[in-house]
Order: structure tokens, then C-alpha cells, then sequence
């Protein structure tokens, strides 16, 4: 028998907790107690050192890199401003009074946040002990100049916990914004459609496109606010009967206000654009601390893949494709060519990130995040595979196929099934709703643009009940159409990616019927036909036949009238507007028409 370990002299004795010892009371540590306790705490502190010094210390540390000013981008020195001072805040109107404070208090928080209040209240610790907010009592903030308190709301989300949003547009504070955010960084409008060009252009001959995701962990939270403008950000949270009001403060960037997202855009856009520049200059990084979670494969059931149509392109002469996308926290790599190589271009956008948000280190507290999200990566976000769901569209880059998600395509459903032909009317507010939701859908339907067109049309100038005409109700029956029609296969990437032109030029179109001259290199030949010194078939890479086209139309412009003049013509004067429209183009070489 072994002999037993001694003990460690300098372990503590052993204490039974509370909840073993009868004689001690047990401490209520439920969150709307530890609420009012923090709240408390921060009123003493606003009398004691200010409200500038008690934001400044609640929120520590930025998220921010300290050395984001280094970065290799134009706007790096916006987000160091950022980083040391945070966005700026700054309101029109002027402060609201004690009382106009009171009326808000008194008018209380959304029925979702009193439904769900709860949930908010844990949630609302949670962001304090993050450092995304600080409460305080609404008495310690009613006579301080510049607070603005808003309505809380909850947004229930598939698969996912709830978000908690603040109605800054009900409270006016959206409205009242003095517009200072960077809003040309907003470019995810269009995000889907730039992923997908990137996958339908990609040149076979490197192997599929393989696809991976990053998420930023609690994101618009980690831009932080001026300590000044975290006086317009507060929220009145739902408090029981007799209890005295709190007041939520964001000290981040909140969900609801006008300027988060391109403050938040100017941060993850130029990770993307220094992402791209280093997997061109083939930087070779060292090993990431979120490799081995970024290897969970995503789980799925589905089938292998079949090899698409490829695209219709005259010249493949390409390298393996190395891109990032980012549509404002998720970031998209795709990527052809060896599994080395993949695995090294997500290693270049898992260190970009760390560029401009920091990684945690031994500073921070345990509430401190990584900010790529550990628990996206063990979702299978971050494994390098060829069918991933991107920006909510299953993409399948072997098959060539984009489709709607099963739970999308109920959504879809349900939303068409609300419009019955025999429905005559409907509030504003529910087309508003049905026109939002197949925006984010017309890419993967064929077609639905056109059907989309009447729709918008009677949202301009519709009164708050809208009357259901027979051309909205066929708009809707051709919806149901193309709904039942992509459900029943996936839309291939080439029926909503353009094609490359075959040929790019112009014509110079004959005004008296079918005919003219085809011009392939298009404005290059047209003006050296004009040239006085064009000698035809000779030093024209295209041979003979371009050399009689030019021949040809110098002759007819040689013997035609000034476009400049006014002249009958037999087709009422639309040769006279193309000769006009021929000389803007070419100022200095007059042109004309048969």
C-alpha cells in the first residue's frame, strides 16, 4: 500500500460554506438585488469624483489595440481616437428638464423588456460586470444636464438568447444625433453579392472555395463611448412596485443608436482591408491561440455535393483565390488552393483581428472576452469547408447553389400566407415588415425584383392603412410562385451573378433600319476611324475586316452633314439626337449617320 501524501502546510483550513452552516444567514444574491446594491455604490461615487471620472473607471481598459494607431490603414488614426477617447456623442437639442427625465421614468420600458424582465435584469448585470454599462439610481442622475433616458426593448432571436436593444428613435436622442460617424465604412450592403461574385469567378483549376467565419465577441459593446455622451444612452429598467427606478448607462456603442453601426463599420472594415493586403504580400504569421477550436467542423447531415455548371469565362488564367468579406461583425475568408494554405490565410484573419481588438492578457479580469468568439468557433464558424451558412444563405461552392435555410423558407411562407387575395387592407407597419423581409431574400429568387418594384411603390405614399389593389395581389401570387419554385431547388450562384459580356464595344447604328458597323475595341477604334492619317488594314491587330469597318465608316463620314447642323431627316430627327449624343462622346471627332 502506497503511503499517503502528507498535507500541504500552507493550505488554508477548510471553511464549509454558508449554505452548511444554519447559524450564518444566507445573503440575497439575486440580480435585482446586486443591481441596486452596484447602483448604490455608483451614486456615492458620482457625488465623490464626477460623472466624467465614474465613467472613465467603470469603463477600463479599451478593447482596442493600444497600437491600433500603428496599423497599416488610412484609417488608423480615427481608430485611435477611438481607443483613447471613444465616439463622440453630440445632441442638438437642448438638455431635457427633471420633469421631461420624470415623464420618461413614468412612462417606463417596452412591454417586451416588462415581459421579459428577468431576463433583462440578468443581462443587465452581466453588461455591468463586463463593463459595457453602469447602472445608477434615477434620483443620483434627474438634475444632471444632459441625461436622456430611453425605452428598453428585448428581440427574441432563433437559436440564440435574446438581445436587448435600446429605442433611442421613441426617446428622440437618434433623431437629435449630430452626424460625426465615418457612414462611407458602411459597405456590408452589398456583402452577399460581392461573396458570391468571388465564389462564381474563381478559377476551378485551384480546387473548390473553401469558406470560414469569425465573429467579434459582444460586438458594438467594444467600441466605447466618450465619457460625455454616455449620459444620452440610459435605459429605465423594470422594477417592482415601491422600488426606486434604475437607470441602465451604456458605456459602448448601444444597439439602437443611429451612429454604432459605421463607428463600429470603421473597425472591422479596415480589418478586412489589411487582411486582404497581407494574404497578397503572402504573409506567413506565426501559430493563432484559436486554431484548435476554429478545426470544429460544423455539424451536418448533408450529402456531398456535386459539381456545378462552371461559369462561362473566356480566360481562366488566375491564381487560388484569397479574400475577406466582413458584413459589420462577421467576417467571411474565402479561400482556394492547399489545406497549408487555407489554414494560413484564417491565420492572417484571426491576427488582424487581434490588431484592432486586443486579445485579453493578464491585466484583464475573468469577464475579459477573446475577441473572436470562442463559441462560434466550436459551432464549426471558423472550419475551412465548401457548404457553410453565410449571412443566413446555406452556400454550397461545389455545387455552384445558394438556398434559403429550412427555418427561412417557413418564414417566407408564413409571411405570404398573412396576404390572402380575399385580405383588403393592412397596416403600414406590417408591409414595411413584409417588404424587409423579401429584400434580404430577392438575391436567392430569380425574378422577384420586378415583383418587389409594386410593393415599394405603395409604401412612398400609403396612409397608415393601405388598401390591397389587384396588382398588389398578383405582385403577391407571383411571389407564392417563384417561393414554391426555389423551395423545391437551390438557385444556382450563375442566375444571380452576371455574366462576363462576351464582347464589350459599340455600334454605330444605322437611324433608317437593322445594320451599322460593330466596333469590338469600342472607343479606341471609333475615334481612329476618324482620323484624317487611318490608313485601313494596316497596324490593326484585328486584320482586314476591321481595317474595311473603319474604311467603310470614315467614308460615310466624309460624305454626311456637320452633326451640329440642323438637317431633315426621314426618321424625325433621332439621327440628328445620335449625332449630338456621338459628338459629347467624342468632342473633337465629328460623327454622323447615314
Amino acid at each position: 500500500v502506497a503511503a499517503r501524501r502528507p498535507l500541504n502546510a500552507k493550505a488554508k483550513p477548510f471553511l464549509p460554506s454558508a449554505s452548511d452552516r444554519p447559524d450564518i444567514p444566507k445573503v440575497d444574491e439575486s440580480p435585482s438585488a446586486t443591481l441596486e446594491r452596484m447602483a448604490n455604490e455608483n451614486a456615492r461615487l458620482l457625488r465623490e469624483i464626477g460623472w466624467r471620472n465614474l465613467a472613465m473607471m467603470r469603463r477600463g481598459r479599451s478593447a482596442l489595440n493600444p497600437d491600433v494607431g500603428k496599423l497599416d490603414h488610412e484609417a488608423a488614426p480615427y481608430l485611435e481616437y477611438l481607443e483613447k477617447i471613444g465616439a463622440q456623442a453630440l445632441s442638438s437639442t437642448a438638455p431635457l428638464s427633471p420633469e421631461e427625465l420624470q415623464a420618461a421614468v413614468d412612462r417606463g420600458p417596452h412591454p417586451s423588456a416588462v415581459a421579459k424582465a428577468e431576463f433583462l435584469q440578468k443581462e443587465s448585470l452581466e453588461m455591468c460586470e463586463r463593463r459595457h454599462t453602469m447602472i445608477l439610481p434615477f434620483s443620483a442622475v434627474k438634475h444632471i444636464s444632459g441625461v436622456r433616458i430611453s425605452p428598453p426593448g428585448v428581440v427574441p432571436q432563433r437559436a440564440r438568447r435574446d438581445r436587448t436593444i435600446c429605442d433611442l428613435t421613441y426617446s428622440g436622442v437618434n433623431a437629435s444625433t449630430v452626424n460625426l460617424a465615418p457612414t462611407e465604412a458602411m459597405q456590408f450592403g452589398n456583402a452577399l453579392r460581392r461573396i458570391l461574385f468571388q465564389i462564381y469567378r474563381a478559377d476551378p483549376g485551384w480546387g473548390p472555395v473553401y469558406l470560414a467565419k469569425a465573429d467579434i465577441s459582444d460586438g458594438f459593446y467594444n467600441i466605447s463611448v466618450n465619457a460625455n455622451g454616455t449620459k444620452q444612452f440610459g435605459i429605465i429598467l423594470p422594477t417592482a412596485p415601491g422600488q426606486e427606478p434604475l437607470v441602465l448607462f451604456f458605456l459602448g456603442l448601444p444597439m439602437g443608436w443611429v451612429s454604432s453601426p459605421p463607428e463600429f463599420c470603421a473597425a472591422t472594415e479596415s480589418i478586412t482591408d489589411v487582411c486582404i493586403k497581407e494574404i497578397h504580400s503572402g504573409w506567413r504569421p506565426p501559430p493563432h491561440r484559436q486554431e484548435e477550436p476554429a478545426e470544429t467542423p460544423t455539424p451536418s447531415s448533408r450529402p456531398t455535393s456535386s459539381p456545378g455548371r462552371p461559369p462561362r469565362i473566356r480566360y481562366r488564367r488566375k491564381g487560388p483565390l484569397g479574400t475577406a468579406d466582413c458584413y459589420v461583425d462577421d467576417f467571411i475568408l474565402l479561400c482556394q488552393g492547399g489545406k497549408r494554405r487555407r489554414k494560413r490565410l484564417r491565420r492572417i484573419l484571426f491576427h488582424c483581428i487581434d490588431r484592432v481588438f486586443r486579445p485579453p492578457d493578464d491585466a484583464d479580469d475573468e469577464w475579459k472576452k477573446d475577441p473572436i468568439s470562442l463559441k462560434k468557433l466550436l459551432q464549426g464558424d471558423g472550419s475551412l469547408e465548401t457548404t457553410k451558412v453565410v449571412l443566413g444563405w446555406l452556400v454550397d461552392t461545389v455545387g455552384g447553389t445558394i438556398e434559403l435555410p429550412p427555418h427561412r423558407v417557413e418564414r417566407l411562407h408564413e409571411m405570404l400566407r398573412a396576404f390572402p387575395r380575399s385580405r383588403r387592407t393592412c397596416r403600414k407597419k406590417d408591409l414595411h415588415k413584409l417588404v424587409g423581409e423579401l429584400r434580404s431574400m430577392i438575391i436567392a429568387i430569380p425574378g422577384g425584383v420586378g415583383c418587389l418594384s409594386w410593393l415599394q411603390e405603395r409604401l412612398k405614399s400609403a396612409p397608415d392603412r393601405i388598401y390591397l389593389n389587384h396588382q398588389f395581389k398578383d405582385a403577391i401570387d407571383d411571389f407564392k410562385w417563384l417561393a414554391n419554385d426555389i423551395t423545391s431547388r437551390p438557385t444556382r450562384i450563375g442566375e444571380v451573378v452576371p455574366e462576363v459580356p462576351v464582347y464589350v464595344g459599340c455600334s454605330d447604328a444605322s437611324g433608317l433600319g437593322a445594320g451599322g458597323v460593330w466596333l469590338p475595341d469600342a472607343l479606341n477604334l471609333y475615334t481612329a476611324s476618324l482620323s484624317s492619317k487611318f490608313v485601313p488594314g494596316h497596324g490593326d491587330s484585328r486584320g482586314r475586316e476591321v481595317g474595311l469597318a473603319m474604311e467603310s465608316l470614315a467614308n460615310r463620314r466624309e460624305s454626311c452633314a456637320s452633326p451640329t447642323a440642323a438637317t431633315a431627316t426621314t426618321d424625325g430627327g433621332k439621327t440628328t439626337m445620335r449625332q449630338h449624343l456621338a459628338s459629347a462622346t467624342v468632342p473633337s471627332s465629328p460623327s454622323c449617320d447615314p
